[in-house]
């Protein structure tokens, strides 16, 4: 009780002292009674009472706040130097130092609270946002409110707050996805800890703001992703996350796209969604988004972004003072038409700039490459390996499903076949960026049909989904396996020809998902017809030979030339045949104490060493070619180092390629003997 006296005591003597700043007389028996308490000659109830009588008559101006009683107690000298203050043997300033002396060492704190106004139930929430903790559907919007000194629930996702204060307020470890701050104040607000998302901060004031440890972005694998898909008459949305809403933000005479236009609206744009890719095959259009924290309009003040990731961010006509991003994760984020005044970046400091141009500042301020170097459930099975380390990951724009890769050191390149979404991508082996990326003519046209899509008749070979790439001199053969054919193209992209057809003639096919080159032949993987089909660089039929050598070895799922042989593996077991050039077969590899039957999705070889892609238990495995496992790694997850359904794997000299297929991504790996 007296701990709870002496903390009014101490907010009667500031509200005194601000009240006597604008020249109110307070009356003499209040020190009196400070100094009546300190002596014991009253209770403490009646210095209570006396109080009480000053706050209800406003001659003291307080806003009563909840206390926190402190396991410690208050020493002796605090009461002496309330008698003190009371005989006017120290200042009233000495008196509140002595004061600020407690708290400033735990001795007493004080929580703030909400105004009773916000939380009725006095449980430090605001009630209109817990009787939303339900699950809504849409945009829930709140507006013209205070909810400083809050605490919030641990899920504010898809809210629009649009003049709040939020002052204060603990809004930390929680996640707040494609959630809006307009025309909001955010004075001390932790947001620590917390997930944002595709959060949005927009024409805000941001002033001594918590962000340490906070997760804007994630990796590519995980983006929330929105899809607009084109069905004959409607457009159909959908999205990676729940509760599929949209923040749109008219702004009237703005100039926007035709593609803006039709999913937006006119004077319409989104705030929080940069586009991933557009897809205009005859069997499948659309557009596809992946939500961005957005910071726009905004005043940003003293904000501490240590250790924030702030990857794919978009900064836009924001005011930057005091603010530290020198240990946050900007790897393409985009700055433009901002101030910065007193700005510290990991490779510079800013002392007062103003940025203009979004996509040429993309870089300006450094690449923090903060990939975890961690590959799970690595396994050194022999000493011919040293380590395995992530080096890069392709995966913005997405690679959507993957069955084919190529790497081309003439041109220095990585052609990828990315199948769903029909085209041709390829890839500088320098950075990694893409260069270039192009589609068959040849159209079916089909409702469209994607993984996101709902489901229609389209059948697979009217979907146009290369699957396999193979380049021999300026031609790149591109498989169409559920197409039974193959186009050829020039290294520009530009259509040729194509040969094949479904059948069991020499020209014929089913299934080639799979080719390779070899001393200048086209080998082709006829998986529907348990063969393996040889053509010169012309595409002229050469030769075949049978790959079920035994009864079970049907269904050959991939193949790899190495040193003149051929290894080839299957789908129904865990079996590698080995052949010459000829098609005899030299021995079978057997893999089934390593890898479950039905696993194998890819094969290659290079360097004395196998490579297995194992789908089903998301990992890659390296044998030597007498089938001894030298090195393993990988496990279900989207973390760097994760799998999840990897599908085509090759390697070059130490670096190892992995398509991810549903991560969405390509990781490439260095494999240090």
């Amino acid at each position: 009780m007296r701990l709870i006296l002496f903390i009014i005591l101490i907010l009667v003597i500031i509200a005194m002292t601000n009240t006597n700043s604008y020249g109110e007389q307070v009356p003499n028996w209040v020190k009196n009674t400070a100094g009546w308490w300190a002596t014991d000659s009253i209770s403490e109830i009646e210095f209570i009472n006396a109080i009480e009588f000053l706050i209800n008559v406003d001659i003291i101006h307080v806003n009563l706040i909840q206390t926190e009683l402190s396991s410690q107690e208050i020493p002796e000298w605090v009461k002496n130097t309330a008698g003190w203050w009371a005989t006017d043997s120290i200042s009233e300033i000495e008196f509140i130092n002595a004061i600020e002396f407690l708290i400033d060492n735990g001795i007493i704190s004080i929580e703030k609270k909400c105004s009773d106004s916000i939380d009725k139930d006095g449980n430090n929430i605001p009630d209109v946002l817990e009787d939303q903790m339900e699950k809504f559907v849409g945009i829930q919007l709140i507006q013209d409110l205070n909810f400083s000194n809050c605490n919030f629930p641990k899920d504010l996702s898809n809210y629009d707050f649009k003049n709040v204060d939020f002052s204060n307020s603990n809004i930390s470890n929680t996640i707040l996805r494609n959630t809006n701050f307009s025309n909001s104040v955010l004075h001390n607000t932790d947001f620590s800890n917390s997930k944002l998302h595709g959060i949005i901060f927009y024409d805000s004031d941001l002033d001594n703001v918590d962000f340490e440890n906070s997760e804007f972005s994630t990796m590519p694998s995980n983006f929330d992703r929105v899809i607009f898909s084109f069905e004959e008459t409607e457009i159909n949305l959908t999205c990676t996350f729940e509760n599929c809403s949209l923040h749109i933000l008219q702004v009237p005479g703005i100039e926007t796209s035709n593609e803006n236009r039709l999913l937006f609206g006119k004077d319409n744009i989104p705030l929080n969604m940069i586009m991933d890719k557009t897809i205009l095959d005859s069997s499948d259009k659309r557009i596809m988004y992946i939500l961005s924290p957005t910071f726009l309009f905004n005043e940003i003040n003293d904000v501490n972004f240590q250790t924030a990731n702030l990857e794919y961010s978009v900064f836009g006509n924001n005011y930057f003072e005091n603010v530290d991003f020198s240990k946050a994760e900007l790897s393409s984020a985009v700055f433009y038409n901002s101030n910065f005044i007193k700005t510290q970046f990991s490779d510079r400091f800013i002392m007062n700039e103003f940025v203009k141009s979004a996509e040429s500042e993309r870089k300006l301020f450094g690449e923090n490459e903060n990939i975890e170097i961690f590959t799970s459930n690595l396994i050194f099975h022999t000493d011919n390996f040293k380590d395995v380390q992530l080096r890069h990951t392709i995966g913005y724009p997405m690679i959507n499903w993957s069955t084919g890769m190529l790497i081309d050191n003439d041109e220095n390149i990585l052609i990828v076949a990315n199948t769903d979404d029909h085209t041709i991508d390829i890839f500088s082996l320098d950075n990694f960026e893409l260069l270039k990326s192009f589609t068959s003519p040849i159209q079916f046209e089909c409702i469209t049909t994607n993984t996101w899509a709902k489901t229609t008749g389209c059948l697979d070979e009217h979907r146009n989904l290369p699957t396999s790439i193979a380049k021999l001199n300026e031609k790149i053969f591109v498989a169409y396996g559920w197409q039974n054919e193959i186009q050829v193209f020039n290294s520009q992209g530009e259509y040729l020809y194509k040969f094949g057809q479904m059948g069991n003639k020499s020209e014929e096919f089913i299934d080639p998902f799979n080719i390779n080159i070899w001393e200048e032949k086209l080998y082709v993987l006829d998986s529907g017809n348990n063969r393996i089909k040889i053509f010169d660089e012309n595409s002229n039929y050469e030769d075949e030979f049978l790959t079920n050598d035994l009864p079970d070895n049907n269904s050959p799922i991939d193949f790899s030339i190495y040193d003149g042989e051929i290894f080839v593996a299957y789908d129904l077991n865990s079996h590698i045949s080995r052949f010459n050039l000829e098609g005899q077969l030299i021995e079978i590899i057997d893999l089934s104490p390593y890898i479950e039957a039905d696993s194998i999705s890819s094969i290659h070889v290079k360097d004395e060493l196998m490579a297995i892609s194992d789908s089903s238990q998301h990992q890659i495995i390296i044998f030597d070619l007498s089938g001894k496992p030298q090195i393993s790694f990988g496990e279900k997850g989207n973390g760097y180092g994760q799998f999840n359904s990897p599908q085509d794997v090759i390697f070059e000299d130490s670096l190892l390629f992995v398509s991810d297929a549903y991560n969405y991504r390509i990781q490439i790996f260095d494999i240090i003997r």
